[in-house]
């Protein structure tokens, strides 16, 4: 299993939300997601819920679904 997932793709109606709850419950405990991307990419509340819980280890994003993210948003 890999230790980090990075993503760099074009986002299309086939990329949207490429990875959310599911794909990152697949993903190994403690893993980093990074997304260089497009925001929508992924799912931004999988990834939160992903991270609170513990089960990621990380994250580095460049984008955001919606920019800036509020100020009070763990992420």
């Amino acid at each position: 299993m890999a230790d980090v997932v990075s993503l760099h793709v074009k986002l299309t109606e086939d990329t949207r939300h490429l990875l959310g709850a599911r794909e990152f419950g697949l993903m190994k405990e403690g893993a980093l997601v990074l997304n260089g991307a497009r925001g929508d990419v992924l799912d931004i509340n999988a990834l939160r819920d992903a991270l609170l819980s513990g089960h990621l280890g990380g994250a580095g994003l460049d984008v955001f679904p919606e920019e800036p993210l509020p100020s009070d948003d763990p992420i």
